[in-house]
């Protein structure tokens, strides 16, 4: 029905200047617009044929009403609410690491005309924790530790520091230190890998260590972990195989085992390590052909239960001829070598892969047979004391420690860094659900922290719908070791329902014609005083016939009273619809662009398109948006527009083209 009182047409502001162009600003301060103050004798300007005062004191643009648009904002991911200050707020629900996309609508509009993006950055890290990996460490092995960085809520998820953590030890009275790597984005985790000073290994000791962080001068965690250094072998400190050159008796082959433990990979069976092959010659001889030995022969001698040979790798490059020898039995390895020549106190021509199990093995070598550049041969056929390994002196068989690698710590995190679940199962979205993961770090200094592994207990946790805010610790575990995750639940703790207008009145026409339509109004759900999550749950009315819930709006439908109630009836109200008529105003206004600085009407060509958006408004106050379908449009001049129905977006009118 059409209203009794249309709204004035929009109206010129007489008088009003508008803003001059170049060329012609200096013209209105000689003389002010009509209607502009003026100061005397300053007249007034006039018309004086000139572009000036069209341009300068023409009427000012029609007044299209556009500001009594209804517009409305939210977050399109509801991290943040509407509050009572007519701001945003993500109140008790904080997030870490994620953006908001505050979007705004023409009331009762589906689509967005402009929106902002608000982010929540990820914080500083304020606390790191620090395990050590290599509880037992060797000159030739890397000193190993894991760290994590988590901020003051327990968010793993942090901001890039500036710098890494350091390892600080003691050696020779000096500090020393040992760097770390920066922590990965959503665990926090991150590595510290380094070697030790030579000097630190000049004897058995203990050896504490000290986390920097944030920063080289500050001390986060003292003496957090110690280190058993073992000491250097005399053979090695000295400079290695028979650097003395008195140690190997004349001509004769010698082994060179790892003196440090050797680990097994995790879930392996076996370890592999490299044995180098050295060879003293006759360099006590009277000349130098003597001194050079030009075919050699020996084989490694080992425990063949225990221990293979699977390959071997550097074979010295002056000799042309190399060969496997064929009647080498289990536990043996031999070699053949000719066709070249090499002289001197500790020459090394190969090196051979082995491979064990866990335990203690002793290898040797066999010095077979060689013959000098003068032809002269031997063949001793026995296993010198050459070797060497664990031990400080040269030995038959020397000593390989292999040993299992075990998992020294873990550290959970979130899967995505964040340590809290926002749930509102109670307002009847679905519960979210917090994966744990792992990271662990092993006692072998070969191995690095190792990403995401098996997590065994407690590695995901879903709160109950009735769940209430806290902490809740979860216990996550792999192999030996284990971490507590502590989670913040984070979920409504008052809720409220309630409606712009709690009583419905009839739609009247003008003349007070009676209509079959009665008025509706919004539904407001407010969670912890002012947080407005109306678009989080889903309503229901006691009665339909009385009044009907549609999305989040309540349209009367017959007189009475019917109580609205939130999802899992959290939380309720009443509306009463009443039978005395109101009769509207409809307040309609079309705009071809929309944003946060700029309302416009502009249809300058056949492609510009406008949009109608129309409401009633009430002499007491009540504002209603309108269903489409509840207008009826006619379009008056034809000839300049053309107009067409949205399609159900409930806004009230749907958009004009221009022709």
């Amino acid at each position: 029905p059409p209203p009794p009182s249309p709204h004035a047409p929009p109206s010129r502001g007489a008088g009003a200047a508008a803003a001059c162009p170049p060329g012609c600003a200096h013209w209105t301060s000689l003389s002010p617009c009509p209607g502009r103050p003026n100061t005397e004798p300053q007249p007034h300007a006039a018309s004086d044929g000139s572009p000036c005062f069209e341009a300068c004191c023409g009427p000012a643009a029609c007044d299209l009403g556009l500001g009594d648009l209804l517009l409305e904002t939210y977050d399109a991911g509801h991290l943040v609410f509407s509050d009572l200050a007519g701001g945003f707020s993500p109140g008790a629900f904080g997030e870490v690491g994620r953006a908001s996309s505050l979007q705004t609508r023409v009331r009762g509009d589906a689509t967005p005309w402009y929106s902002s993006v608000v982010p929540w950055p990820a914080a500083e890290a304020s606390s790191v924790r620090a395990a050590l990996g290599t509880t037992t460490l060797a000159r030739p092995q890397q000193l190993r530790v894991m760290y994590q960085l988590r901020d003051a809520s327990g968010n793993s998820l942090v901001r890039q520091p500036a710098s890494a953590p350091q390892v600080r030890y003691r050696d020779g009275g000096a500090d020393r230190t040992v760097s770390c790597g920066l922590p990965d984005g959503s665990s926090g985790v991150g590595e510290c890998v380094g070697l030790l000073s030579r000097g630190a290994f000049a004897t058995e000791r203990e050896v504490t260590l000290s986390l920097l962080w944030p920063d080289a001068a500050t001390v986060a965690l003292p003496s957090f972990a110690s280190v058993r250094l073992q000491r250097e072998p005399s053979w090695s400190a000295a400079g290695g195989w028979n650097a003395h050159r008195a140690s190997v008796a004349a001509v004769a082959f010698g082994a060179v085992l790892p003196f440090e433990d050797v680990f097994l990979a995790a879930s392996g069976r076996r370890a592999s390590f490299d044995v180098a092959v050295y060879l003293r010659t006759d360099m006590d001889a009277a000349s130098r052909a003597a001194q050079t030995i030009s075919v050699g022969k020996f084989q490694l001698v080992f425990d063949a239960a225990a221990c293979e040979v699977t390959g071997d790798s550097g074979r010295h490059p002056n000799f042309g001829t190399w060969d496997t020898l064929p009647d080498s039995r289990a536990g043996e390895y031999g070699l053949l070598f000719m066709n070249g020549n090499v002289r001197g106190h500790a020459r090394r021509v190969v090196t051979v892969r082995m491979s064990c199990g866990a335990g203690r093995h002793l290898i040797g070598v066999q010095t077979l047979a060689y013959s000098d550049q003068d032809g002269v041969s031997a063949s001793p056929r026995a296993v010198f004391a050459t070797s060497v390994g664990r031990e400080d002196g040269y030995v038959a068989r020397a000593e390989v420690f292999v040993k299992a690698s075990q998992d020294r710590a873990v550290f959970a995190y979130p899967a995505d860094g964040r340590a809290y679940l926002n749930t509102f199962a109670s307002l009847g979205q679905a519960a979210p659900t917090l994966s744990v993961k792992l990271d662990s770090i092993s006692d072998s200094p070969d191995e690095g922290r190792t990403r995401d592994v098996g997590c065994a207990g407690e590695c995901s946790y879903t709160p109950a719908a009735g769940a209430p805010s806290g902490a809740v610790s979860l216990l996550a575990s792999h192999g030996g070791a284990s971490d507590e995750l502590t989670v913040q639940v984070r979920s409504p703790t008052t809720v409220r329902l309630s409606v712009d207008d709690a009583t419905l009145s009839a739609v009247g026409c003008h003349h007070d014609a009676a209509t079959d339509m009665y008025q509706s109004t919004r539904l407001r759900l407010t969670v912890d005083g002012s947080l407005d999550m109306t678009r989080l749950s889903t309503y229901s009315s006691s009665d339909p016939r009385i009044a009907e819930v549609v999305g989040s709006r309540v349209v009367g439908r017959g007189v009475g009273t019917a109580t609205i109630s939130a999802f899992g009836g959290v939380a309720s109200t009443t509306v009463t619809v009443e039978a005395a008529v109101l009769q509207p105003s409809l307040v309609s206004r079309i705009v071809t662009s929309l944003s946060a600085e700029k309302r416009a009407q502009s249809f300058t060509s056949e492609a510009s398109v406008g949009y109608l958006f129309t409401f009633a408004a009430y002499a007491n106050g009540d504002v209603h948006t309108l269903e489409d379908d509840a207008l009826n449009v006619s379009v008056l001049a034809a000839d300049r527009v053309t107009h067409t129905l949205a399609g159900g977006g409930g806004a009230g009118g749907g958009f004009f083209r221009g022709l």
